[in-house]
């Protein structure tokens, strides 16, 4: 054998046995892979070089440098592509070679965010939307209630309510073409895998933070019974600023938004004014591209000439937009009120677009794979040579043509107890869990909570519940939304927070709909509002503005009844501050009338008769979405009658049941000719015929290569 390190090859030509591994069911993350037993490599000048004169700095100190290496046979072929350790330095360099999992593992290091996925960057538009709902790639929004619909009173979807989804494949394939590695196999043709989509708070700080602005006001400006706009002049010293994106133009005095937004305005303002002996107002106002959309009206206290007023606005704007803050009061010369100092923070609380880098996870690359690889139950076998991975289905395994070794053993040891020791009576697999409270607190009957999936093991000996798979990613809840009429998937990504509220003074007929009356103009078309307390209860829940003008709003599905009072509520969307992650099957275009009782479903103001729809485990509510989609994200099948989806245990882990409750491994020595040997790898099983009956098993590890007449060592799991 050859060795290369930085294109030459060290001085060596001997043999390395590889030990190659890669322990079932194990966590990819902690499985060594392949390694080779220790070797000695002389102590040349050509050595001491290539492996950057590899010294302890103390007699007594272990080496352990690792120097990426390749492994190549005597014709030249590459065999083994991982890192050498050194051990020891003494007359010779002692080292062990590592290569398999280590390696392609290893190549997959850094944040899932480092990725390069701005391709898939998305405005968060109906039209955009939409567009999604046909995609099989990328970035979906899928109908799944993120935070707003259960008290929702009429089946009707805003653009705020709908987080943007990555396809796992698509994530997954990135990462391993940006590590220049091929993935093939099994996994990557499975019907769950295709459509999983993984679900997060797509909320980046990194992104709020870029097009927030802090500025301070130092100059005096006096106030007149004009709207003026406030002149601002520090956005750059400490702890004033304006974010990476540099929104906030100083010289002309207008904050231009990159991407749609909601804003929350924030405007401190330090008054004094000549006379106290009248009353005193100071208006603030929010202007979008020269209209007004906003005033606020502050009372001076009577007998202070200095005061602190501060109005706080929260706007929704689009691309392009100017905004303003401007100023005025009732009073004029010479009794004139100024602004002396003053702050202004402006910092979005929702983004209309989805970034790519924010989709994904906070997690590493590593942990992404090594999640998903559990998941499917998935063997993962690397071929340095051409730096290809092949995932494959252990659950399909045992339809393979097997390898058989028959011939060649020469010993056996069979051990009954030592493989299922890290297993239990009931072998638990679970998501992370989440509560969610406001099922109760809003009286829904009829939920799933998902409990752990369990594998029973029929032997005495073991513990009596052992966890074998604990994922990172977490589980929603299915529940049935009322007016929406469907199974739905909850998570805990988005809030409805209470913003501005007014009375409604009466109600009256507007052509069939219900017109409420209001004193106040703080309303949108478009606001989300919650009416409660009315003396009329139809009236009562959480409904869209529709029209507004002065003194009233209405609202879509509130159909006049009587006339009524009522308080009337503005409902902020803002992100939670969960790290959930969710996996969903995303279902793309698929007509309403297949998953829910209603024929239309409103993004916005306009019906829409098919969405995307994802499921994690699905209701049975008897329409044709249970017939179409029988297979679950659950691990974990659910007692009660409408729980009808098959379980990830019963798609991707019933050979592994097999195995655990018929638990055999055999310790086999074989002498193997070198074209077997290669043969050999973990996605074939290995067929050994006995005195009494022919088996066939799984190969869980191999000791390596010497020559022909010198033993191996196989350690086989019975299928």
């Amino acid at each position: 054998m050859m060795i290369k390190v930085s294109n030459e090859f060290l001085d060596f030509n001997e043999q390395i046995e590889v030990e190659k591994q890669i322990k079932l069911f194990e966590d990819i993350s902690t499985t060594d892979g392949d390694f080779s037993y220790a070797f000695d490599l002389p102590k040349t000048l050509n050595n001491t070089r290539l492996l950057q004169n590899p010294f302890p700095d103390n007699i007594n100190k272990l080496v352990y440098q690792q120097i990426p290496a390749k492994v190549l046979s005597d014709s030249g072929a590459e065999l083994y592509d991982g890192y050498l350790r050194i051990e020891r330095v003494t007359d010779v360099y002692s080292c062990s070679f590592f290569a398999g999992n280590n390696n392609w593992f290893a190549m997959i290091g850094g944040l899932l965010s480092e990725l390069d996925l701005s391709r898939f960057d998305i405005e968060q538009t109906v039209a955009e939307i939409e567009y999604s709902w046909s995609l099989n790639d990328g970035i979906v929004f899928p109908l799944v209630d993120n935070g707003g619909l259960l008290t929702r009173s009429y089946p009707q979807i805003k653009v705020e309510d709908l987080v943007g989804a990555f396809y796992v494949k698509t994530i997954f394939n990135q990462i391993f073409v940006e590590a220049g590695i091929k993935i093939q196999g099994e996994l990557l043709n499975d019907w769950m895998y295709q459509n999983t989509v993984c679900l997060k708070n797509s909320k980046s700080e990194e992104e709020i933070n870029a097009r927030s602005s802090f500025i301070e006001k130092t100059s005096a400006q006096t106030i007149t019974t004009t709207p003026t706009v406030i002149i601002w002049d520090n956005d750059s010293v400490f702890p004033y600023f304006d974010g990476d994106e540099n929104l906030f133009n100083l010289p002309i005095n207008q904050y231009q938004p990159d991407v749609g937004m909601i804003l929350n305005i924030n405007v401190s303002l330090n008054i004094t004014r000549v006379s106290i002996a009248i009353v005193a107002h100071v208006f603030t106002y929010i202007y979008i591209n020269g209209v007004q959309v906003f005033v606020k009206d502050n009372q001076l206290q009577p007998t202070f000439s200095s005061q602190v007023i501060a109005p706080t606005f929260k706007v929704k704007v689009l691309s392009g937009d100017i905004v303003e803050v401007l100023t005025s009061s009732n009073i004029g010369t010479p009794l004139e009120a100024s602004i002396t100092s003053g702050t202004l923070k402006i910092t979005p609380s929702f983004i209309y677009k989805t970034f790519g880098k924010s989709a994904v996870p906070n997690w590493t690359k590593q942990k992404f794979v090594s999640n998903i690889l559990r998941l499917f139950n998935v063997l993962a076998s690397y071929e340095a040579g051409n730096k290809t991975l092949t995932l494959n289905l252990f659950e399909k395994i045992k339809s393979k043509p097997a390898i058989d070794l028959s011939e060649y053993i020469s010993e056996t040891e069979v051990d009954y107890s030592e493989f299922i020791s890290d297993y239990g009576k009931r072998s638990k697999l679970s998501y992370n869990e989440v509560e969610f409270k406001e099922l109760k607190d809003n009286n829904v009957g009829q939920f799933f909570k998902y409990g752990q999936g369990v594998i029973e093991v029929n032997n005495d000996f073991l513990e009596d519940d052992v966890d074998i798979i604990e994922s990172d990613f977490s589980n929603p809840l299915a529940y049935i939304n009322g007016v929406l009429d469907m199974s739905i998937e909850k998570t805990n990504l988005l809030e409805l927070e209470e913003g501005e509220n007014t009375n409604i003074t009466s109600v009256t007929d507007a052509s069939g709909n219900a017109r409420f009356n209001i004193p106040e103009d703080i309303f949108l078309v478009g606001d989300l509002v919650r009416i409660e307390e009315s003396t009329n209860t139809s009236y009562n829940g959480d409904w869209v503005v529709t029209g507004t003008a002065a003194g009233w709003i209405e609202c879509l599905g509130t159909g006049f009844d009587t006339n009524a009072t009522a308080t009337v509520t503005k409902m902020d969307y803002t992100y939670s501050n969960s790290d959930d992650v969710y996996l969903l099957v995303n279902i793309p275009s698929y007509s309403i009338t297949k998953f829910s009782g209603n024929e239309f479903i409103f993004l916005e103001d306009t019906g829409k008769s098919t969405f995307a729809v994802a499921y994690f485990d699905l209701i049975n509510t008897n329409r044709q979405i249970n017939v179409d989609f029988i297979y679950s994200l659950s691990f974990g099948g659910i007692d009660d009658p409408l729980h009808y989806q098959i379980t990830m245990i019963e798609q991707y882990f019933r050979l592994l049941r097999q195995v655990l409750n018929d638990p055999v491994k055999l310790l086999s020595t074989a002498h193997l000719p070198y074209a077997l040997f290669v043969q050999i790898d973990f996605l074939s099983p290995i067929k050994v015929l006995t005195e009494q009956t022919q088996n066939v098993y799984y190969l869980n590890r191999i000791t390596g290569y010497s020559e022909s007449f010198l033993p191996t060592t196989l350690e086989l799991i019975k299928l």
